[in-house]
Order: C-alpha cells, then sequence, then structure tokens
C-alpha cells in the first residue's frame, strides 16, 4: 500500500476547489464513508482525501487572518509571548486536550507561533466560558467563529480559537473576559482587559456527543504541516 508524504498531501489539497461550506460539507461525507469501510485498503484513499480536505480548510482559515499551519506544535508560552516554537520550548505547559481537542497551530509569516484552532464536541455555554477562564488563566484570548465551518466533524465539532500577542487581527466571534476572569501580569505583559477583542455573534451550541468521528485517530495531526 503506498504511503503518502505531506508534499502529496500538499500538492492534492491545492487542487481543490469549492467554498469552506462545500468542503466541509464533502469532509462530513467522506468520514461516514470511511465509517462503511472494512477494507483498509480500500479506506486508504479515502482517508487519504479527508487529509486532504483537512489540510484545504485549515490552510484557507489560516489564509483569512494571514497565518499558516506550522509543521508542529508549540507551547502556550510561545503562543502567549509570540515566540517562533522549538526546541524544549515545544514541549513546555501541556495544553488541556479536554478544551484544545484535534488542534491546528498557526504560524505568522516571520515564523512566530500566532494561534491554535480547536475542534470541540458539544460546545455548549459551559463549555465556552471554560475555554475563556483556560485562556484568561494563560493571558490569551479565545474566539468562537461563526463565519468558517470546523473541519474535523462538520456539524459535530465546533471551532475554537485560541491566540496570543502576535495575533493582531479580531477573529468573528471573539468573546472579551468577564469581570471575574482577571489576567495574571496583565500589567507590562501583554495586552489589557480593555485591549481585548470584543463580543461578536456567539454560535449555538453544536450537538452534544461523546464519540470520535468513525476515521483513524491517527489523522490527528494531519493538519499540522
Amino acid at each position: 500500500m503506498r504511503q503518502f508524504t505531506d508534499s502529496d498531501v500538499r500538492r492534492a489539497a491545492a487542487q481543490l476547489t469549492g467554498s469552506a461550506d462545500e468542503l466541509a460539507s464533502h469532509v462530513l461525507s467522506l468520514i461516514e464513508r470511511c465509517g462503511k469501510e472494512k477494507s483498509m485498503r480500500a479506506r486508504a484513499p479515502l482517508d487519504f482525501e479527508l487529509i486532504c480536505l483537512r489540510h484545504a480548510l485549515a490552510r484557507a482559515f489560516g489564509a483569512r487572518h494571514g497565518l499558516a499551519p506550522t509543521s508542529g506544535p508549540f507551547s502556550i508560552t510561545a503562543l502567549r509571548e509570540g515566540r517562533k516554537p522549538g526546541g524544549w520550548n515545544s514541549l513546555q505547559a501541556a495544553w488541556d486536550l479536554h478544551l484544545t481537542d484535534h488542534p491546528t497551530f498557526y504560524r505568522t509569516p516571520d515564523r512566530r507561533a500566532a494561534a491554535v484552532a480547536a475542534h470541540l464536541y458539544g460546545l455548549t455555554d459551559e463549555t465556552r466560558w471554560r475555554c475563556v477562564a483556560w485562556a484568561a488563566a494563560h493571558r490569551l484570548d479565545v474566539a468562537f467563529p461563526t463565519d468558517f465551518p470546523s473541519w474535523w466533524y462538520p456539524g459535530w465539532t465546533k471551532l475554537v480559537v485560541y491566540t496570543g500577542n502576535a495575533f493582531c487581527r479580531p477573529v468573528v466571534g471573539s468573546l472579551p473576559h468577564p469581570e471575574t476572569v482577571n489576567h495574571p501580569g496583565d500589567q507590562g505583559a501583554g495586552r489589557t482587559q480593555q485591549d481585548r477583542p470584543k463580543t461578536a455573534a456567539t454560535p449555538p451550541p453544536a450537538p452534544a456527543s461523546s464519540s470520535l468521528p468513525p476515521c483513524s485517530e491517527a489523522l490527528l495531526w494531519s493538519l499540522s504541516w
């Protein structure tokens, strides 16, 4: 069975056309087909197409904000301070996997850590404010975009975006942190409460689900290029 490379994915993703909603609909269709396919050999091209679609959507979302997906993860500190990730710094400070599930890491054109796009199941109002509190504790901003679909499991996952000091453009769906949530060390160490993005429309809760997509969890890092 042929092993596809990152270059194969990038080339194939670059040839995909259609709106974000159209590509997301295709992702959902492929997930359903993967779940029905029993043969690994027959499923391989479906998995490859799914990876390419997710990659295309991840790049399209980043392009809207002048960012590009990275070749790997970076730390919370790197995101908060807008550092160029690498070395031990990439392993410092654990991400909360419940609030940063299925992440895509983004960098600026000068390769500084800028954003993390996560895809959460059952995004209720309670979960949103857990995201806000977690972001506040790490002096990050958080947004719940309403103008772009989740590309992990469309309709079941919702997009949540965490940004740091290297990111200057408010994301549609940004929430200000409530008065009861403070940013330790905000003074002289980043943006103040008043400088943070203002509230836009809050997206409706996603359908509650505790199950994972039927496609292989090995696709978790498929977008980190």
